[in-house]
């Protein structure tokens, strides 16, 4: 493979809901530029871009893949991304490294959940748009239809390529720029008319194409409505157009009849942005000022590793989008992040699970590097004497969670060693090793994301671990005053030991903590002994009385007791504040308090109803509603032990379209019907972990 430098290169992201057919586009893609000899099929676990054993075996992407083809003017680099919404990191790896994004829509099911949540994700990344409708070939596909959805879901959109024939006699596409017809029969393409009876269709939607493209800015408006628009102002346009997104093209066709690809192709290659059409990135430089780098070959070297991966047998693998300048074998580099020097070995092409070495790579063009030292998903690589770091990556808020245990104590360090890795790797999944709960908690983006996981726990590190449901931090405290008293005796041959303790314990305001007084008065207990009684009675503030849970917002007051002038000592008074403070607080008609959370969920208009619905089975609050564009804003208080998986409820409920967002707010009193549920599982889990 040739070097290209930044005006020969387009980045291409295609993005759609699971099951849209963005792997098969891209198959269809190699094939028909001779990089691969045959189209592989995802069902037979076969194609360039799905090489992972997990992916053949669930028959989905889960990682992005690179695959790029020559032309004889550009290299295309594709991205081929998950389509499923456990897997959005890699999305939001991937939009920041590309130019333009191809919005992959089945022709089939129409506007889905990961459709517009793909829209909003081009949108927020400025990413140059392009909409492609597959499976076009496929019963009761109508096109019209599907595109008075994709303009009421998605704004205004220009089609460039409409179908010839629909279902099962689609057979073509007409290309709205050139008004030229092609035939396909069995992948092989003709030129032919334009059927008579789309002529009315194709001159309407032509002008409204040319109208979108005058519409680009106020000049070309002005000659639109003057009448001199004419093929060098619609080229003009164009230009305008695609780099600056001032308009969504739309094509289609069908990846398994192979229709509409070489429009696509020819589309992507004239009009989608380079990244010198770009200009410029921003970037931080060494004095944490903001700077526009230029994105040029003739500059100092600077690189994005936007992704790592840990193959077996080969280790540490670095993807990085070289921003600026040019990178060789061998050459020393920067991490910028770090500070610390890395020596750059292999470079390679990827296409795939194929590499392809290479000894050079210039500026706007996707390369792996093969084991750096002390690099990871989010840094920037830099020339030496050269120090600018690109903007990290935004990833989405992890929202489900499992407590793991290994299922064998030799697995103990094994899966946290393990998890270290995959975590490097996917900074969607984290390990949390909750110390108050004794619990690891793994987190993650969703159901599948979790399973995907554990099974390369197993697959890759031959590690095993259990899940359940996660402890909840709860809290526990007292609702009245009451009085405690306890005697520790204890004579065992020689020096004895003996400590009485009176105490008093009443609630405190929510929020101000524990406070500890002393309240003796005529020396009933020594003043060396009453810090003694202190430190056993916090002691218990950390495990509990009711449930093993912290105890909060208690005050307790010690204000009598006796001692003996030989065998008081201070762990007898410590004992005994310890046991005087837990008969007080039995006795004061103890709760348990549970942590509420402020959730803000978005789901659109048609869902509201059924949301709302559903917060309030979970003893949410519903705080308010603010209206997001086509959306709705639903603010709730709710209790966090009702929100365990509510991701998958959710997504349930919405078509995959709903999100949240969660923050702690306070602690409140759980109802006693579930406050004793909530204690015995407590019990229960102590006796097994016992």
């Amino acid at each position: 493979m040739k070097v290209y430098s930044e005006d020969m290169i387009k980045n291409v992201a295609i993005v759609g809901h699971g099951g849209s057919g963005k792997t098969s586009m891209v198959e269809v893609m190699l094939f028909r530029n001779k990089v691969i000899p045959r189209i592989g099929r995802v069902e037979d676990g076969n194609t360039a871009s799905d090489y992972w054993p997990l992916e053949q075996d669930r028959g989905i992407s889960i990682s992005t893949a690179i695959c790029p083809i020559e032309t004889e003017e550009v290299k295309i680099n594709f991205f081929d991304t998950p389509g499923y919404v456990d897997f959005i990191g890699e999305v939001e790896r991937t939009l920041p490294v590309v130019e333009s994004v191809i919005l992959n829509v089945n022709g089939v099911n129409g506007v889905e959940g990961q459709t517009v949540k793909m829209w909003k994700y081009i949108k927020k990344y400025n990413k140059t748009p392009l909409i492609f409708i597959n499976k076009m070939d496929k019963e009761d596909v109508s096109f019209d239809t599907l595109l008075a959805d994709l303009k009421e879901e998605l704004g205004i959109i220009a089609p460039m390529v409409i179908p010839i024939g629909k279902g099962e006699e689609f057979k073509g596409v007409v290309n709205l720029l050139t008004m030229k017809a092609t035939i396909y029969e069995n992948g092989v393409k003709k030129e032919a008319e334009i059927p008579a009876d789309m002529k009315d269709e194709v001159d309407s939607m032509r002008e409204e194409l040319i109208e979108a493209i005058a519409e680009v800015n106020d000049e070309l408006m002005e000659k639109f409505f003057e009448g001199e628009f004419g093929d060098e102002e619609i080229a003009e346009g164009l230009k305008i157009g695609f780099a600056e997104a001032k308009f969504t093209p739309l094509c289609c066709g069908s990846a398994a009849l192979q229709i509409g690809f070489d429009e696509l192709q020819e589309i992507i290659v004239k009009y989608l942005p380079t990244p010198a059409s770009k200009g410029t990135i921003t970037v931080t430089n060494d004095k944490d000022e903001t700077e526009e780098l230029k994105i040029t070959s003739d500059g100092k070297f600077v690189g994005f590793i936007f992704k790592t991966i840990n193959e077996t047998h080969v280790g540490e693998i670095a993807y990085c989008k070289i921003l600026s300048g040019k990178l060789h074998q061998n050459d020393q580099v920067i991490n910028a992040n770090t500070r610390n020097k890395e020596k750059v070995g292999n470079l390679m092409i990827t296409s795939g699970k194929n590499r392809i070495e290479i000894g050079e790579v210039k500026c706007g063009d996707i390369v792996t590097i093969v084991k750096l030292k002390d690099s990871k998903t989010g840094d920037t690589l830099c020339e030496q004497g050269t120090t600018y770091i690109h903007p990290a990556i935004e990833l989405s808020e992890k929202v489900i969670s499992f407590a793991i245990k290994p299922k064998t104590q030799a697995d103990q360090e094994k899966v946290t060693t393990a998890l270290a890795a995959i975590v490097k790797n996917d900074p969607t999944c984290s390990l949390e090793i909750d110390a108050e709960l004794h619990q690891m908690i793994l987190h993650g983006m969703g159901q599948i994301h979790l399973d995907t996981v554990i099974r390369l726990l197993k697959d890759k590190y031959n590690v095993s671990i259990t899940t359940k449901k996660p402890r909840i931090h709860f809290r526990e405290t007292i609702t009245g005053k009451s009085e405690g008293h306890y005697r520790h005796k204890k004579q065992s041959g020689g020096a004895g030991q003996f400590g009485e303790v009176f105490m008093r314990v009443e609630p405190r305001t929510r929020g101000d903590g524990f406070e500890f007084k002393n309240d003796i008065f005529g020396g009933s207990i020594s003043q060396q002994f009453v810090p003694s009684v202190e430190k056993g009675v916090k002691s218990v503030l950390a495990e509990g009385v009711i449930a093993g849970y912290p105890i909060i917002d208690v005050q307790a007051s010690v204000y009598d007791g006796k001692e003996h002038p030989v065998d008081s000592k201070d762990i007898a008074f410590q004992i005994a504040g310890k046991f005087a403070f837990k008969d007080a607080f039995k006795k004061a008609r103890p709760v348990l308090l549970e942590p509420i959370y402020n959730i803000a969920v978005t789901v659109p208009d048609s869902f509201m109803g059924d949301i709302i619905g559903d917060l309030n089975s979970r003893r949410g609050r519903i705080m308010g509603m603010d209206p997001n564009g086509r959306e709705q804003i639903i603010k709730a208080q709710v209790p966090m032990v009702e929100l365990y998986q509510y991701i998958n409820d959710l997504r349930s409920m919405t078509q995959g379209r709903g999100e949240y967002s969660l923050k702690f707010s306070h602690y409140e009193e759980v109802p006693g019907n579930i406050a004793t549920q909530i204690i015995e599982e407590s019990k229960q889990d102590e006796e097994s972990e016992e």
